[in-house]
């Protein structure tokens, strides 16, 4: 039986999606980040904030359409499953994490710039990307290397 893996986030993308792998059968892995905000205040009442960077896995149809519509800097809100991944860093020393392997994502239209177009009621119309079910089910166990 399966155990519930299911998580929602939203933040700001930090990076252009990137086609990373394609598979045999023609499954192409897109992968973006997202940084997440947190703010609170501490026992002084003083604003803290801590940021959380994941990265998003979309596979196929859901990667194609990521690659098309998502960039740098846009407000996106994810759903999808976690999975954990490793990756070798310079020093050879392997690293586990998590991912988020996307199965829905929204995102806000970008504005266009005032002097460009007059404001209109859409230009905050959300937009939402589904990926095959199909799709989602299994992707191959991927062994990442790390260059930054």
């Amino acid at each position: 039986m399966n155990h519930l893996n299911s998580i929602l986030l939203e933040g700001v993308v930090t990076n252009d999606p990137k086609v990373v792998l394609t598979s045999a059968l023609g499954n192409s892995l897109v992968k973006f980040s997202v940084a997440n905000d947190r703010f609170y205040y501490d026992k002084d009442h003083n604003l803290q904030s801590t940021t959380l960077f994941i990265g998003i896995q979309a596979w196929g149809r859901l990667g194609e359409q990521t690659q098309s519509f998502i960039e740098k800097g846009m407000l996106v809100r994810v759903v999808g499953r976690l999975r954990p991944i490793k990756f070798k860093r310079k020093d050879e020393s392997l690293v586990d994490t998590f991912e988020i392997v996307a199965q829905h994502i929204e995102y806000k239209k970008r504005r266009a710039k005032k002097e460009e177009v007059e404001e209109k009621e859409d230009d905050n119309e959300l937009v939402t990307l589904d990926g095959d079910l199909e799709e989602c089910v299994e992707e191959p166990l991927i062994l990442y290397d790390y260059e930054g």
